[in-house]
């Protein structure tokens, strides 16, 4: 069982984003203002489609059970730097798990379909996915602060990238949002076999003058079983 979700907090230290800065001659590329909008509507694993969690879920009644995680966040809106050591960080604003589980095989890849699409040309930035155990044993009742996360892959620049290169055409989400805001992700082969939390990030980089700043989203969206 897996959950989607956003950033991680051990890429940031007292408020900056180191995570994703390598290129070190290019300066355009580290004055940066970070934040995010958008949810993971759907997921695709060993072919079955399911739902994630959607905003518009809080005006209906009952709402349906997804394997998406409830989050406080009509607006769609990021958790602002003053709250990024509150627990918010780990699954947004007073989030809570979903009921559902999506059954994901070691080894496969699933495809999380972000909304919106197409995706916003000036929200680029990197993509990364983070992997945590639910240590209950059960995603569906489980505390946000006891998950773990280790990250499975992360992207971020485009191989090749020079300071001349265009900031929107940098980034590997010109290649997300030409494929429709769809993102894969492959679970490792020697996965233990049980309960997990899945975590992908899609984040917005915006071009400044001196720092990075912490404003950004996290989301835990999606559950679902690994099985051998």
């Amino acid at each position: 069982m897996f959950a989607l979700i956003d950033i991680y907090c051990s890429d940031w230290v007292n408020g900056t984003f180191y995570g994703i800065y390598d290129l070190e001659e290019e300066d355009r590329y580290k004055a940066t203002t970070v934040s995010a909008h958008g949810y993971v509507q759907y997921i695709t694993a060993n072919g079955v489609k399911s739902l994630g969690y959607d905003p518009g879920f809080r005006y209906q009644s009952p709402a349906p059970l997804v394997a998406g995680w409830f989050a406080d966040n009509p607006d769609i809106g990021f958790v602002p730097p003053i709250n990024y050591t509150s627990p918010d960080i780990i699954c947004h604003k007073s989030s809570t798990p979903g009921q559902k589980y999506v059954t994901v095989t070691a080894g496969s890849t699933i495809q999380l379909q972000w909304n919106p699409a197409p995706w916003p040309e000036s929200h680029v930035g990197p993509i990364i996915d983070y992997l945590a155990p639910c240590p209950s044993g059960s995603c569906t009742n489980v505390a946000k602060a006891d998950l773990k996360f280790v990250k499975l892959a992360q992207q971020a620049l485009k191989a090749g990238v020079t300071s001349s290169t265009d900031w929107l055409k940098a980034w590997v989400v010109d290649d997300f949002i030409k494929g429709g805001s769809v993102w894969n992700v492959t679970i490792p082969k020697d996965i233990k076999k049980g309960v997990k939390d899945l975590k992908p990030s899609n984040p917005k980089v915006v071009k400044g003058k001196q720092y990075i700043r912490a404003v950004f989203m996290c989301y835990i969206y999606i559950q679902k079983c690994d099985y051998d």
